[in-house]
């Protein structure tokens, strides 16, 4: 039987930068004071990566100036605007999918939530695409992410420095049939030599239903 191609929506323009998925579902794991916030402010603030409407941000750290200095960021482009462009959040009023609006495009950053509730992060990682959000997790231990809902269903992942356990336990999980520990870690230390260096693991993707897990390892910090 063939099997035909039901999507309504077409596939014109992507919405994000080319090297992102047009729904992200984004995990971004790194020790503390890696730079994970900063990547994400990045990736938020520069023309031309990440497409969005409406900005909400879920954390218990929202004192950092990086925050702050997002806060300063959206209120003078509001006053532009406008309109409400984003919101800052405890982890606790999480906004569900269903109240999001439609009509714009949602970007949800969860960081620094590993030991709050779950549930209504595992639902956008589930239901995202859907609503038209893209969700970035941002966490300091991958494996202590819930698998089934949130690591399965993960597109995009982006890696800081990790200990050999945790090298170990990644190559295990996405490239064990292709490529060996040994070189998996001379990959990892090539990634992270070069200040904010990065690298894809674009030809070693793991495939679950349909979609590509993409890799990326990024250095920690700058080197003198």
């Amino acid at each position: 039987m063939e099997i035909k191609n039901l999507d309504l929506r077409s596939k014109g323009k992507s919405q994000h930068h080319w090297l992102l998925p047009d729904s992200i579902r984004c995990i971004i794991c790194g020790p503390s004071a890696c730079g994970k916030t900063n990547l994400m402010l990045n990736l938020l603030l520069k023309r031309g990566y990440l497409n969005y409407d409406r900005l909400y941000i879920y954390s218990k750290t929202l004192g950092q100036e990086k925050y702050q200095l997002l806060r300063d960021w959206t209120e003078a482009f509001e006053q532009c605007a406008k309109k409400e462009v984003a919101s800052f959040h405890s982890s606790a009023d999480i906004i569900t999918a269903d109240k999001l609006n439609s009509e714009e495009r949602s970007i949800m950053v969860f960081d620094d939530v590993m030991i709050e509730k779950q549930g209504p992060i595992e639902k956008y990682f589930c239901l995202s695409r859907h609503c038209h959000a893209d969700c970035f997790y941002l966490t300091q231990n991958y494996f202590r992410i819930p698998k089934q809902a949130i690591r399965d269903n993960a597109n995009l992942i982006i890696l800081f420095n990790q200990d050999n356990k945790n090298q170990r336990a990644i190559h295990d999980t996405f490239v064990g049939g292709d490529m060996l520990f040994e070189e998996f870690q001379e990959f990892f230390s090539e990634c992270t030599r070069e200040a904010y260096g990065s690298q894809s693991l674009t030809s070693h993707v793991r495939y679950m239903m349909g979609s590509t897990v993409v890799v990326s390892i990024v250095s920690t910090s700058r080197r003198n």
